[in-house]
């Protein structure tokens, strides 16, 4: 018994210290390679590409403040942000011919609600007024 206990604590350890901060962008969120920014109308506003831009968009995120709530019934859409990423490369297929795609999809609702969709799952969350401003900038 006291083996299996120190299995379980052991496994718990090495898994919380691989979870450790690894540097910037890091996240699934964070390893967008471009992001499209697309209206309420399903517009495209503008691409983020370079790594300025992304730098700039997780870090105004602020994913640490964001808190799970439940979207309010009558919160309307202002826009959301297209994650994507280049596919990756699988044996016999050559570089140039990777395509861009989705990771997911951050949408963006009346203040300060956005929900984030990744891996086929939605989240709502209520994010800090910087981070809502900052997204909602876009729309303007």
């Amino acid at each position: 018994m006291k083996k299996l206990i120190f299995a379980v604590c052991a496994c718990a350890l090495l898994l919380l210290c691989a979870c450790g901060d690894t540097g910037p962008r890091d996240t699934e969120l964070e390893k967008a390679q471009e992001i499209r920014v697309v209206s309420a109308g399903g517009k495209l506003v503008k691409t983020l590409a370079s790594d300025a831009e992304l730098d700039e968009f997780s870090d105004a995120l602020d994913a640490e403040e964001w808190e799970l709530v439940k979207l309010p019934e009558n919160a309307e859409l202002r826009g959301e942000f297209r994650l994507y990423q280049t596919e990756t490369l699988k044996f016999g297929q050559k570089p140039e011919d990777l395509k861009m795609v989705e990771l997911g999809r951050l949408r963006l609702y009346d203040a300060p609600y956005a929900s984030l969709e990744i891996f086929h799952m939605e989240l709502c969350v209520e994010l800090s007024d910087a981070a809502w401003e900052y997204l909602d900038s876009y729309f303007e």
